[in-house]
């Protein structure tokens, strides 16, 4: 269980020092079946809440849409290559370039807010895209409007803050994931 100082007036850091503290003094009495929660926000000035999620943040949300390719392949566009929800709905498979030297593919991401610029897609994006496509009647893979994506990155997150008691999941949106995707690209 998560430590929440966002109430009581603390600042971001302040109440990232107090949680992690009180997590570190903690954790020694916790269960070892209780599995620690890891998502870290920072709420700004403006009170925007900023989400990074960890690994088993991603997992759950991809996992969410296990039943729908065209979602999953949304989801997945956005936290795995850095899309935004609007550059989502504009991705084909013709759009995937692979590399012979790396074990990555490149894709061409067209009408990006700031003119033409590629990203890469990990192998099994890759692959997923162009299954995608061959089962879709169109060229576009995720053939929707960017306030359609954006839904489903709510609804998932809403559905999973239900599901697990955590109340950071609603605060997650679509940028998010981009957030989190460019995080692990530094980290990495």
């Amino acid at each position: 269980r998560r430590f929440s100082t966002r109430k009581v007036g603390v600042s971001s850091e302040k109440s990232q020092f107090i949680s992690s503290f009180l997590l570190r003094k903690t954790e020694k009495y916790l269960p070892s079946n209780i599995v620690k929660y890891s998502m870290r926000t920072e709420e700004t000035q403006s009170g925007y809440v900023r989400v990074w999620l960890d690994k088993k943040d991603k997992q759950r949300l991809v996992g969410y849409y296990d039943d729908d390719p065209v979602k999953q392949v949304a989801i997945r566009l956005m936290l795995e290559s850095g899309l935004r929800a609007e550059e989502v709905p504009r991705v084909s498979a013709s759009d995937l370039i692979d590399s012979e030297k790396a074990d990555f593919t490149r894709l061409k991401i067209r009408e990006a807010k700031a003119g033409r610029r590629e990203t890469i897609v990990p192998p099994s994006l890759a692959q997923q895209i162009r299954t995608v496509s061959n089962i879709q009647e169109s060229d576009v893979v995720v053939n929707v409007t960017d306030r359609t994506v954006r839904n489903w990155v709510y609804k998932a997150s809403e559905h999973i803050a239900l599901k697990t008691d955590e109340p950071d999941w609603n605060e997650v949106s679509p940028h998010d994931l981009r957030r989190t995707f460019a995080s692990g690209m530094v980290q990495d």
